[in-house]
Order: structure tokens, then C-alpha cells, then sequence
């Protein structure tokens, strides 16, 4: 199976199967991918692309994928459309980077947000929900399937956040605080999130979208190693 992505000039090239049906799959998509830039004299940047395997296993083969007389180099995380796309899918590595951007804009802002500011406390609720927690809300249709700690990490930074904006001593409990200032909580946001995100799907123009709307995956079962899937939220 093969699935050819492309946005703008970001092109990603899909395939799914065993080991040597996929490389053969995806070094056939490289080379006509490059013999098309040659009949329109343009070029791709093998340094700026990367192969990346998912998968559960531990010992996994390199594979050689060139394009052109060039070696594409092997990564276990590659960025694509503002996603962190890890070998594993555990998204790790993608809400790490997001939460350092969060931490970062707070701290710009604290001047507004800490328990000093003059600012009311509704401008300092709405500052949060316009300018900080999109930074970790883009793309929560498809990170929200990480697991149960790494969703705690981001719930962490908005307790943080919501103490700081509403200078609330120790003692009073976050969900008190999400509470009083009607903020829902990140386990709250996520299916809603994931929902509407479906609806969207199935109205979309493109076929793909509207086929993965009509026919979502089963929610896998309980046990623990089984990962979650974005459809579960339905």
C-alpha cells in the first residue's frame, strides 16, 4: 500500500507492508518523484528529508533509500506539518516540544498573568485561551491518543498556568480552579476536539478524509499494550 501526502512543498510518502515489499515501494515512489523534478528542472534536498520506520519492534533494519546518487539520512523523529512524528507514536517527543513553547509564551506574558497584574481576571482567563493553550491544543486530533502520562504533562502546565493567573493559594484544588474559571480540563478538551475533527471529515471534499470518517478503526481493547487510537474518543 502506498499513500502520497503532500501540502505546499512538503511531499511524505507512505507504505505499509513487510519490510522488503515497503522499501521496494518506497524507493519506486523516490525515484519517480525525482524523475519528475528533472523534467521540470527543479530539485529536492535529500539532506532536508528523512526515513522514519514506525513500529513496535526493537531491532529494526536500516533501510537504503537514495534519491538521486544521494543517501537519505535515517531519523527516529521527523517534523512534518508541525507534528513530532516519533518511530513509536508515543508522542513524546512532540509534547515536549510544544510544552517548552507553552512555557516560553507564559513567561513572556507573566507580567499580565502573575498575581502583580493589575489586569482583570477574565482578560488574564482570555489571554490564556487565545494565545497560550493553542500552542498545545494544535493537532490534539491525533496526539491525543499518547498515553495517560504524557496527557498528565500537559494538564500540568494549564494547572500551573490557571494558579498563576489566578494567584489561588496551595490548598485550593485544580479542578476548583477549572472550575471557577471555566476552563475544561485537557482530558475534557481532547474528545471534543477529536469530534468535532471527525464531523469535519465527513463533509470534507476530499475522499480519503470522508472514507476514514465513515469507516473509523475499532477501539482496541483494555489490556495494557494495546495503544490507543484518536477514534476512540467517539
Amino acid at each position: 500500500m502506498r499513500v502520497v501526502a503532500q501540502f505546499a512543498d512538503d511531499v511524505a510518502v507512505l507504505t505499509k507492508g513487510s519490510y522488503n515489499d515497503s522499501m521496494a515501494t518506497l524507493q519506486r515512489s523516490t525515484n519517480e518523484l525525482s524523475n519528475w523534478c528533472c523534467r521540470w528542472r527543479t530539485r529536492m534536498n535529500p539532506q532536508k528529508s528523512a526515513v522514519v520506520q514506525f513500529t513496535y519492534k526493537r531491532d529494526v533494519l536500516q533501510p537504503s533509500l537514495r534519491m538521486g546518487s544521494v543517501e537519505v539520512p535515517h531519523q527516529q523523529v521527523v517534523r512534518y506539518l508541525g507534528l513530532h512524528l516519533d518511530s513509536k507514536l508515543i508522542w513524546h517527543e512532540h509534547i515536549t516540544s510544544v510544552l517548552q513553547r507553552a512555557r516560553h509564551r507564559l513567561r513572556q506574558l507573566s507580567f499580565l498573568l502573575r498575581r502583580q497584574s493589575s489586569l482583570p481576571l477574565h482578560l488574564k482567563r482570555q489571554i490564556y485561551l487565545i494565545t497560550i493553550r493553542p500552542i498545545w491544543l494544535y493537532g490534539c486530533q491525533i496526539w491525543g491518543s499518547a498515553s495517560s502520562s504524557q496527557i498528565r504533562r500537559v494538564q500540568t502546565f494549564q494547572n500551573r498556568a490557571l494558579r498563576m493567573i489566578s494567584g489561588a493559594p496551595w490548598y485550593v484544588r485544580n479542578t476548583q480552579l477549572h472550575r471557577d474559571l471555566q476552563v475544561p480540563e485537557v482530558l475534557e478538551v481532547l474528545p471534543a476536539a477529536y469530534r468535532k475533527h471527525h464531523a469535519t471529515m465527513a463533509d470534507h471534499p476530499n475522499t480519503l478524509l470522508v472514507d476514514l470518517a465513515a469507516k473509523p478503526q475499532q477501539p482496541r481493547s483494555q489490556r495494557r499494550l494495546k495503544r490507543k487510537r484518536p477514534s476512540d474518543f467517539l
